[in-house]
């Protein structure tokens, strides 16, 4: 008796395990768990570094009398031929009250004008409001780029503005308390200030600089494009600096960035195309340059590359060394994990324009997507790749789409799957 139940439980137990690694075989089959991460937007500059030699057509600008330079024109600044870039006092005073009487002119100036009437009145005070909190962000910004006469002129401006808003909004009816008080400071200014000895005006149109180094003749500007890596490797001293040399004009709009590459660098770089530059310790910006020229004496030897710039402000204008990075070439679109990529051979049938068929097998690179509770197999345009990840275009040209052997490639914010065991396409997941 007893021995007949054991049996039986023993062969009910039998039974039951057998079920359950069938069901388990089933359920691996159609319903594996599989890992997936998401596809995000990703962009990735292929850059260099190397060490820019700025090279300018340069002329130093000496004053022709003694005294104290006050300058008329910021580093970097644009000024035509002719043009006043400093004027020379007879003393740090004069120089000082100069400056000032001209300030107070310019607000004497501006409030006469406002106090014309009709001038202002039909200015709505939103748009004043609007109009002071930009020129504010523009302080801001003129202060974080040392540039000091943007920072005066944005303190003028926001000062203009205030007065028109407190004319607007009725806080005052005129200005004459305050255009008196300007001209009797004026008039005192003008009386104590002392006699201009002298003005420095520019030989050509260009930017102003406001210093020499002694290097503003190391290198021809006309022969700049033929530069070598010898020549820019070559140890050079810097000339002397006139005694009276208040800074130097840089007489056309256009100057140039030299450097030495790596051969593998060279390779990448193509006269005509255009790159970005940025130099980290001058400017945050980045400085949109042309490449004019790679000099190289064989593929196998590094390579003098000159870059065209157009670009100028005050941090520029001081640059003669600068170490800098090189963006080749940008690189956009989602970014998948090397885990996610697969291998797989497909078939499929072409039409050409003519309706000629014709069956087509190769070996897709592609990864598995999510669709609801089933993967689906896409093939993917990688434009970068390294040992961790790729990048994959998303937007594709007629031709690309044209060529695709799935119906689609990837996506942004794709669900894709980076782990399981066999996959196909049209595999029920949970």
């Amino acid at each position: 008796m007893n021995s007949t139940i054991a049996r039986r439980l023993i062969s009910l137990l039998i039974a039951v395990l057998l079920l359950s690694y069938i069901g388990y075989q089933i359920y691996q089959a159609n319903y594996s768990q599989v890992r997936t991460e998401t596809a995000v937007f990703a962009s990735l500059a292929d850059s260099v570094q190397a060490e820019g030699i700025a090279i300018r057509k340069e002329t130093v600008l000496s004053k022709n009398s003694t005294g104290v330079v006050a300058y008329e024109v910021e580093d970097g600044g644009r000024v035509s031929k002719g043009g006043t870039v400093a004027s020379v006092y007879a003393s740090t005073q004069a120089a000082a009250s100069e400056q000032q009487a001209k300030l107070l002119k310019q607000e004497l100036d501006e409030l006469t004008q406002m106090n014309k009437p009709g001038n202002v009145q039909m200015i709505s005070p939103e748009s004043l409001t609007q109009q002071i909190h930009m020129d504010l962000y523009d302080l801001l910004e003129h202060h974080s780029e040392g540039s000091r006469m943007g920072v005066q002129e944005k303190k003028q401006d926001i000062l203009s503005l205030l007065n028109q808003w407190q004319i607007v909004t009725g806080k005052v009816e005129n200005f004459d308390a305050r255009i008196q008080s300007l001209t009797t400071q004026i008039s005192t200014l003008s009386g104590s200030s002392g006699t201009k000895t002298g003005t420095v005006t520019t030989p050509a149109a260009g930017y102003f600089i406001a210093n020499a180094d002694g290097y503003e003749s190391a290198y021809s500007y006309e022969n700049v494009r033929s530069l070598s890596v010898a020549d820019l490797k070559k140890e050079i001293q810097p000339s002397d600096v006139p005694q009276q040399a208040i800074g130097k004009i840089c007489e056309n709009f256009d100057w140039y960035l030299a450097c030495v590459v790596s051969p593998q660098t060279a390779e990448k770089l193509k006269e005509g195309n255009r790159i970005m530059v940025q130099m980290p310790f001058a400017t945050t910006m980045e400085i949109p340059a042309r490449i004019v020229a790679v000099n190289q004496a064989d593929k196998n030897s590094e390579a003098a590359v000159i870059l065209r710039c157009n670009y100028m402000d005050s941090a520029l204008a001081n640059i003669r060394k600068e170490p800098m990075r090189l963006n080749i070439d940008t690189y956009e679109g989602v970014r998948v994990s090397q885990r996610a990529v697969r291998f797989v051979t497909m078939t499929k049938v072409f039409k050409d324009e003519e309706g000629v068929e014709t069956e087509v097998t190769r070996e897709v690179r592609g990864v598995y997507v999510m669709h609801g509770s089933e993967i689906r197999f896409v093939e993917i345009i990688p434009v970068f790749s390294s040992n961790n990840y790729v990048i994959c275009k998303t937007e594709l040209d007629e031709q690309e789409k044209k060529d695709l052997m799935t119906d689609s490639t990837i996506s942004l914010y794709d669900e894709v799957v980076v782990g399981g065991s066999d996959l196909y396409d049209g595999k029920i997941v949970k």
